[in-house]
């Protein structure tokens, strides 16, 4: 039935865009408010050998399709504007009013564009990052599409991209309807290419949806899809019974890290694929931005960790590169080298070598300190003027020199320590208060210096003894000057009880040096926020959405951010700071489950920001959200300084200054990006149940401004 010059309701269609088995869409002139839309007309073919029970049963989809839609709000799903149903010439008729879209599909734009069907492997990413948030978003609630491929997207101009436009979702539920009334010569009409096994056996599930969209990927970057046949049989036959070929042989420009992952979307068993289709997405994105990086183990020894050293390394090419590790390097930390990775097939940039240090264990002997400092060059490339030095004697002389230091320095310190022990006793002041405060201030807070304990991997006990005869040295010098007593102090008794307890120098002088640097580039200044979660009475408007056991809630005097639901995950956010650069950390506790972590920069209007994740089994993450979804994964990897297990208390930090921004555990720099997606806005925290309900418990943050 042309319907072209009628008038449905209040709209007049104008002219006839599409036409299936027993839909059509016309563009129409809403008469109201004289604006253009698309209207999708459902008028089946009634004839002598239709079943009536059949019809009815596919008006009744039609109207579920329209109440889901409606129920979807998302920049990827094309919006449905209203639904009715009317009867012309005594055929009855429903429709879907939705805006339209004069550019078209994805479909026609890309015939247009290419004489091959091919796009670039940065083009396809960046249609495969829309397409799948549109789908997660969908599966989210509860809604299968069922007819995945390019011309069910939708484009529109993008105002962030001139070159690419942006797409948008439609026709859910198509093939479902069809079959509703169809014939048998009809039950696949216009899908078979993209029919995943389970779906051809009407089965369709979530991972139905991620098959065809990788089908989908495949045809974007081959020109053609995976699976041809001269009729639907032999299409159905290659789906359920003939793997695919990876899509590299059809364009050699594809890395083998994206045929990968093409691949493992494609395996016949749904239960094969990824957990999720943004798992599919986030896994491209990753072989396209991490595929190309060298990743290589660098072993140095203790010496060369604390002072730095210059390194040759040969790279898998056999390309010799000299690489600076810097004073105070840690077991496991990454270096990041830009330019020396893998220039690939498809043309990208030059990826990334990634350097892990490794730390041997090997006892050395060292002169033991006679101070700790204030402040610590921890990334200082240079040669500590004692290694230089150092190689000029022999073995023997060395040995012998540092034997008979290590005989009167232990005399020495022994005096000390019986000296201070008994002023500590004998003087209270006014003025030993401030010492004592100051003394403190040096060792941080309670709090961090329990981190701090754990982070260096010591028993601590003799800190913990260090710390009282510190402040009653402090309390026995208030004559000096605080930075002077704090000096001295921790210099003479931390030596006497490393000494007496077979403590090395070693293990404070690297102790203080994380403590110094973490406090130079965290710490500036008194912070903006200092808010201990107990409760909301800080003013900062911590969510307390907990529904069902999931959310965000305080009790027992700290705050929690749980979640039940695999693959899900639970933001809270505090909604009144909002913050450009800064330093923002938190002590976090996974109490049971997988990972939390902290969120920054957000705009919880549209759910996006930046999420830093650490996990109960030592991975970490640095993810981006938008609309509530995750758009890709920054950096991933794993830590030595991230304490293991469930209910370990990590303390977790992040400095963001301008596009930088520098990931930390336990005062350990772990890990650093460059981004520029966010500038601004509030900080939160998270947990993320990805496979077991998730409860992690949060105390503490405090935000510094820069």
């Amino acid at each position: 039935m042309l319907l072209e010059g009628l008038q449905i309701a209040h709209y007049r269609c104008l002219q006839l865009l599409e036409s299936g088995g027993m839909s059509e869409v016309y563009l129409a002139e809403d008469l109201r408010i004289y604006r253009q839309v698309a209207l999708k007309i459902l008028h089946p073919e009634i004839t002598p050998s239709t079943d009536i029970e059949a019809v009815y049963e596919a008006f009744r989809l039609f109207h579920m399709e329209a109440q889901a839609i409606s129920a979807l709000d998302h920049p990827n799903i094309l919006p449905l504007y209203d639904y009715g149903e009317t009867t012309i010439n005594g055929v009855k008729l429903a429709y879907m009013v939705m805006p339209y879209r004069h550019e078209g599909s994805l479909a026609a734009w890309v015939k247009q564009r290419s004489r091959t069907g091919r796009l670039t492997l940065q083009e396809v990413a960046h249609f495969l990052r829309q397409a799948a948030d549109a789908l997660q978003y969908a599966h989210e609630h509860n809604l299968i599409h069922r007819d995945v491929k390019p011309s069910n997207f939708l484009i529109f101009n993008s105002k962030k991209n001139q070159r690419l436009p942006d797409l948008q979702l439609a026709d859910f539920g198509v093939a479902k309807f069809m079959n509703a009334i169809s014939t048998p010569s009809h039950t696949i009409r216009g899908t078979p290419f993209y029919m995943a096994p389970e779906q051809w056996k009407g089965e369709a599930v979530f991972a139905t949806d991620q098959y065809a969209l990788a089908i989908m990927v495949y045809e974007l970057l081959t020109g053609r899809p995976p699976f041809q046949g001269e009729n639907q049989e032999q299409i159905l036959y290659k789906h359920i019974y003939v793997p695919p070929q990876p899509p590299s042989t059809f364009n050699p420009r594809i890395p083998t890290e994206v045929d990968i992952v093409i691949m493992r979307a494609l395996l016949k068993n749904p239960r094969d694929r990824y957990a999720s289709i943004s798992d599919f997405a986030r896994a491209f994105q990753h072989a396209l931005t991490n595929g190309r990086n060298i990743h290589v183990t660098l072993t140095i020894n203790a010496s060369e960790a604390r002072y730095g050293v210059r390194r040759l390394i040969t790279l898998p090419g056999g390309q010799r590169v000299s690489i600076d590790v810097p004073k105070g390097a840690y077991d496991g930390q990454v270096i990041r080298v830009e330019g020396l990775g893998i220039q690939t097939r498809h043309g990208g940039p030059v990826g990334v070598l990634i350097i892990t240090i490794t730390i041997t264990q090997t006892e050395e002997i060292a002169l033991l300190p006679t101070m700790l400092p204030r402040t610590a060059p921890a990334f200082n490339n240079e040669i500590a003027p004692a290694q230089q030095k150092r190689s000029h004697f022999s073995i023997g002389k060395f040995l012998i020199i540092t034997l008979a230091f290590l005989l009167v320095f232990a005399g020495l310190a022994f005096i000390i320590s019986s000296t201070i022990n008994q002023q500590s006793s004998a003087t209270k002041s006014g003025a030993d208060v401030t010492a004592t405060q100051r003394a403190r201030m040096f060792i941080s807070q309670s709090a961090t210096a329990n981190a701090i304990t754990q982070t260096a991997g010591h028993n601590f006990n003799a800190t913990a003894t260090s710390q009282g005869e510190l402040r009653a040295t402090a309390t026995s010098r208030a004559e000096l000057s605080a930075s002077a007593q704090m000096t001295a102090t921790v210099s003479s008794q931390d030596t006497a009880t490393s000494i007496a307890r077979g403590a090395t120098a070693t293990a404070i002088a690297d102790l203080t040096a994380t403590v110094t640097a973490y406090n130079a580039v965290i710490m500036t200044g008194p912070p903006v926020l200092n808010d201990a979660l107990r409760d909301n009475t800080q003013g900062n408007n911590w969510d307390t959405a907990a529904q069902e056991g999931s959310g965000c809630a305080f009790a027992n005097g700290v705050y929690h951010s749980t979640i039940l639901q695999p693959g899900f995950f639970s933001p809270c956010f505090a909604q009144n700071p909002s913050f450009s650069n800064f330093s923002y950390q938190v002590q976090m506790k996974i109490v049971k489950g997988d990972q939390g972590g902290i969120c920054f920069r957000a705009n919880t209007n549209n759910g996006a920001y930046y999420a830093f994740y650490i996990n109960s089994n030592g991975t970490y993450d640095l993810e981006t959200y938008n609309n509530g979804i995750s758009t890709g994964i920054l950096r991933k990897g794993s830590s030595s300084a991230i304490k293991t297990g469930l209910n370990q208390t990590n303390l977790i930090a992040v400095v963001a200054n301008g596009n930088q921004i520098d990931l930390y555990v336990n005062m350990q720099l772990i890990d650093s990006v460059t981004d520029s997606m966010y500038s601004s806005g509030q900080i939160g925290v998270v947990a993320e149940d990805i496979n077991n309900p998730t409860d992690v418990a949060f105390n503490n943050a405090q935000v510094w401004t820069m």
